[in-house]
């Protein structure tokens, strides 16, 4: 499997104005790319999410799709489902969205329903917590 001919295809496919085509590949590269190679965990929540929120600006139906990816995870680690990475993939999602709000809220509410996550995102989540001047929080998070 090659990846990155997949990810490729998904921004030749929005270029070329094909957005179902780019928004499919999109959502494959996103939801099957560690499986393959777990190396493309930077490029899948950097690059790659980069290239998703371009197609959204010009196809909004990608934005909807991110958004209910997100928001899906979101309610996985609310449940106890969720682990690092599904934090992970909600916090790099929401950044693209310019959505740190989001973030922050998610990583209060884990605090109070599943300790056991929020304990494993914090050095994730210190940031966000001082960004929105909760210094009381980004010091816990912080040791």
């Amino acid at each position: 499997m090659n990846l990155q001919a997949r990810l490729d295809a998904a921004i030749d496919a929005a270029r070329r104005g094909d957005h179902e085509r780019a928004l499919e590949e999109h959502r494959w590269f996103h939801e099957h790319a560690l499986d393959h190679d777990p190396a493309y965990c930077g490029v899948r929540l950097s690059f790659a999410l980069g290239a998703w929120v371009e197609l959204a600006e010009a196809y909004p139906p990608a934005r909807e799709a991110l958004i209910q990816i997100r928001d899906s995870k979101t309610r996985r680690l609310l449940r106890g489902e969720g682990d690092r990475q599904s934090f992970e993939d909600v916090e790099a999602i929401n950044s693209h969205l310019g959505d740190q709000r989001a973030t922050y809220d998610l990583f209060r509410k884990l605090r109070d329903v599943q300790p056991g996550i929020a304990n494993a995102c914090v050095d994730l989540a210190w940031e966000t917590a001082a960004s929105f001047d909760d210094f009381a929080l980004a010091r816990a998070c912080i040791g």
